[in-house]
């Protein structure tokens, strides 16, 4: 029960969320079903959209699915997760680097045999403003994240790619194989106590370098073996264009975003410009999240720092 405090703060989600969903999780590995039962009744109750909650109801309900459909003799679905802006797929140098990758991804495996389905930010229809970059191109459909449970609900997913966010790693009957993909980060969206991992559908975590491999098991506990490393999705064959490009000796480039460590890139550039006095500096990004104190340094060294919104 909740405990009765006069003089110190109490946090509430531990005893309406985390020590029931605990119970609820431990009750149903023991085989205890109708003892977890009305708990997750409950907890349901109060967050009808918890992909966690709803994996643990269609995990001991067996009358629950909407379709067993094959829509190919293998399908493969990209989920890129809940991000802050909307996309266009038709617009790829619009767009961010790990939902440019998914779409590369995408066609490779289209290349091999899968129908594949993306889904991402591509609809807003809130606030006046209608946006709808749903489409089809290359024979790869791009879908609205609204859809996805009832897509993994209706049709087989013989393997599930889930960027970052673990709230969208999904067990229904319809889905045959999970994969948890980091990208450059940690995972994103809740504590990393409850992170979901499937006995039999949950495949591995995707890396893409041993120190981030390393960092990922400090923070969450996942053990080594399930943690694969890959890489970065530099494709040397989108290069060999009839256009050659001279290289410049000493030229660092940034591209990332800039709430991504701009400012200790911006405290290197003086060092290294010491070190290699011929070195120039080239940012591409949101200039929107450049400090005012960041973007003043880095005019002060217009000669041969430079800065441009994305290309």
């Amino acid at each position: 029960p909740l405990p009765q405090l006069s003089y110190t703060i109490l946090e509430h989600d531990v005893y309406e969320y985390q020590i029931p969903y605990l119970y609820c999780e431990v009750k149903f590995k023991l085989g205890l079903v109708d003892k977890g039962v009305p708990v997750l009744k409950n907890l349901l109750a109060q967050h009808p959209s918890d992909q966690k909650l709803l994996n643990m109801k269609y995990a001991i309900c067996d009358n629950l699915d909407k379709g067993h459909t094959r829509l190919a003799p293998k399908t493969l679905v990209i989920h890129t997760g809940e991000i802050t802006f909307e996309w266009n797929p038709a617009l790829p140098t619009k767009i961010s680097g790990s939902e440019y990758m998914a779409m590369n991804m995408a066609k490779e495996f289209r290349d091999m045999g899968y129908r594949v389905f993306v889904f991402g930010q591509f609809l807003d229809e809130k606030d006046d403003k209608k946006i709808d970059y749903q489409t089809t191109i290359d024979g790869i459909q791009y879908i609205d994240n609204v859809y996805f449970s009832d897509f993994c609900l209706t049709y087989i997913v013989d393997q599930l790619i889930v960027s970052r966010f673990i709230t969208n790693l999904v067990y229904y009957d319809n889905v045959k194989s999970v994969y948890l993909w980091l990208h450059d980060i940690l995972p994103v969206g809740g504590d990393y106590r409850y992170i979901q991992i499937h006995k039999d559908k949950f495949k591995g975590v995707i890396c893409i370098s041993e120190w981030q491999k390393r960092y990922v098991m400090k923070h969450t506990k996942i053990d080594g073996d399930a943690i694969y490393v890959s890489r970065n999705a530099i494709y040397p064959k989108r290069f060999n264009g009839p256009v050659q490009v001279d290289r410049t000796p000493f030229r660092f480039v940034f591209t990332s975003d800039p709430n991504r460590g701009f400012d200790n890139f911006v405290e290197m550039i003086p060092w290294i410009k010491a070190r290699y006095p011929q070195s120039t500096f080239y940012l591409f990004g949101r200039l929107e999240q450049v400090s005012d104190e960041d973007m003043a340094t880095v005019k002060a060294m217009s000669e041969y720092v430079f800065v441009s919104p994305r290309v």
